[in-house]
């Protein structure tokens, strides 16, 4: 059986439609950043060992509309925010949508995970036993919108906060140039079954299964043993990726697992413009 290792580095998700850093960013932003189309750069902080002797850097690779004036770069913003504060707002209080990004975005969610980590620390500082390692986030965001009819939002990343391991995922979401809306499979394919049973037997050989083989005793979590594709995928020059991330059909050891189908063969099953 063959799986994908876990990511342990994070890079821009499996994507050849992403873009480029367009600009990078210094804490000094002049007029040529504050008019440009996107917003680039990294931001990062370091993380101490309780005895300060050792440290680790935690970062954030980011891209985001600097003036979104069009539906779909105030939906990604939008998201780029939820993604970003999803672990920044107070315990209990909800997160209010908001299509403003900034650096500072970013920079909070570093501090906050600093504050976290070292609260941590703080809680068992008269614990000589104590052996937490020390914590370390590693986030991407990327936005390729050179496409037709949709732009595409990369998120990816890399956490630990404690445990015998950390843990990775990648996401990617595809929306619609005109409206704003994020697209699913039934937006892209006439017949989502049909895609499904395409997939379910390429996704059988590339794990050497056979056609009868159980998925469940494989070591398959899929609902009532049957295959199923999820909404994490994104369109290849020729072919169509889905990814399953850690924990979501597979054990930890599995890892992120990825699904590469042919547009050859489920072209037929097109109904909207995808290059």
């Amino acid at each position: 059986m063959k799986f994908l290792l876990p990511v342990f580095v994070i890079f821009i998700l499996f994507s050849c439609g992403n873009t480029k850093p367009l600009i990078d960013v210094e804490d000094d932003a002049n007029d040529e950043i504050e008019n440009a189309v996107f917003t680039s750069g990294v931001e990062s902080i370091p993380l101490y060992s309780r005895d300060k002797m050792d440290t680790v850097t935690s970062s954030i690779s980011y891209q985001f509309y600097t003036h979104p004036s069009k539906a779909y770069q105030d939906s990604i913003n939008v998201m780029i925010n939820i993604y970003l504060r999803g672990n920044t707002d107070a315990e209990g209080e909800p997160i209010i949508p908001t299509s403003s990004v900034s650096q500072q975005t970013m920079k909070d969610a570093l501090n906050y995970f600093s504050e976290l980590y070292n609260s941590e620390i703080e809680m068992y500082e008269e614990d000589e036993e104590y052996f937490g390692a020390i914590w370390s986030m590693e986030k991407s965001v990327s936005i390729s919108d050179a496409r037709f009819e949709y732009a595409q939002l990369s998120l990816s990343g890399w956490e630990y906060s404690g445990g015998a391991h950390g843990n990775a995922w990648s996401q990617d979401i595809l929306v619609d140039l005109k409206t704003g809306n994020t697209l699913y499979l039934e937006d892209f394919f006439t017949d989502v079954s049909a895609l499904i049973a395409i997939a379910g037997v390429i996704f059988r050989a590339d794990q050497e299964l056979g056609a009868d083989d159980d998925l469940g005793d494989a070591g398959f979590w899929f609902e009532d043993g049957e295959f199923r594709l999820n909404e994490n995928f994104m369109f290849g020059n020729e072919t169509i990726e889905f990814l399953y991330n850690q924990y979501e059909i597979a054990p930890y050891a599995a890892g992120i697992i990825e699904l590469s189908i042919p547009l050859t063969k489920v072209k037929h099953l097109l109904k909207r413009k995808i290059d």
